[in-house]
């Protein structure tokens, strides 16, 4: 999803700091992260309001407002524009993907490789999201590198496997 930063940060700038004194790189830099802070907590809202953990979906909500897929590309803002979105857009596309996706953490919702999200899951996923890194190398990812080789070794040993000289990877 993308959002317009330009005008957006101008405009924060313009309510933020009337009649303060500072500079315009420090009310954009100023700007930018209040704009970014507000995506975050609304998507953040979003999971909360719906309630889109495990255990803590309403069984008696659908598992998912199936409509056909013609209908679902009206229904979905899916215009490309040059000038992107405001933060208030994002926010409604975000509660129309909501609605409109298979709520995995629906009690009734069974697949064989997945289901739903816990919350100390989804917080390791977006703090690895939110550092942008690779497994690739210990120069760019030193704790995930040590993490990887502490499960790889948990599990060698759970399986009865010489930590010695068994290997593993993740992918």
């Amino acid at each position: 999803l993308f959002y317009k930063r330009e005008s957006s940060n101008s405009r924060y700038c313009n309510q933020l700091f009337q009649g303060m004194n500072m500079s315009t790189s420090v009310q954009q830099e100023n700007a930018s992260e209040r704009i970014s802070s507000e995506i975050l907590a609304k998507i953040h809202n979003i999971v909360q309001k719906e309630s889109l953990l495990s255990d803590k979906y309403d069984i008696n909500k659908k598992v998912v407002d199936f409509i056909h897929p013609q209908e679902l590309e009206k229904v979905l803002p899916l215009d490309i524009t040059k000038n992107g979105l405001e933060v208030n857009d994002l926010e409604k596309i975000a509660e129309q993907v909501v609605a409109y996706s298979v709520k995995t953490c629906h009690p009734y919702f069974y697949n064989q490789l997945y289901h739903g999200v816990e919350e100390n899951g989804l917080a390791g996923t977006w703090l690895s999201e939110a550092l942008n890194t690779n497994n690739h190398t210990f120069e760019v990812a030193p704790v995930f590198i040590i993490v990887e080789q502490a499960v790889t070794k948990y599990l060698m040993n759970l399986l009865g496997w010489d930590i010695q000289t068994g290997d593993g990877i993740f992918s």
